[in-house]
């Protein structure tokens, strides 16, 4: 027996609601599908450049007719308050064990001035200088 399938036409496959296009994927093979699918990252990856590289030119575009450079556009940054710098915080209590341990006094004790404060120390007993 000889049957002639036929085939889709483009306009069969591809249809287009509210400006999407759906695409009918259901004549495919799972193969195809599986290749299609493995496919699909690069071909994403390529419409993001494309899509990025014109979005670019068209901003480009609009700067230019204010009389800027984009560069001009996005360095420029008005009213925007600057964060006082945080400086460093000298070590306030030292490890009697250990030198090479230290704590600021902020945040949480470490565990070995909380093992010595346990023990019957004092946070005066661990200060790095004590006469501040």
């Amino acid at each position: 027996m000889n049957k002639t399938v036929a085939k889709k036409k483009k306009t069969d496959i591809v249809k287009e609601e509210d400006g999407v296009k759906h695409i009918d994927l259901s004549e495919l093979s799972l193969t195809d599908l599986i290749g299609l699918q493995n496919a699909l990252p690069a071909i994403i990856e390529q419409a993001k450049l494309t899509e990025k590289a014109a979005l670019i030119e068209k901003m480009e575009a609009l700067a230019a007719e204010s009389g800027f450079k984009l560069s001009e556009v996005f360095n420029a940054k008005p009213n925007k308050k600057k964060r006082k710098q945080i400086g460093f915080v000298k070590a306030k209590y030292i490890n009697p064990d250990n030198a090479e341990q230290t704590w600021t006094g902020r945040g949480r004790k470490p565990k070995w001035a909380a093992q010595f404060l346990k023990n019957g120390g004092t946070l005066k007993e661990l200060l790095i200088n004590p006469e501040n």
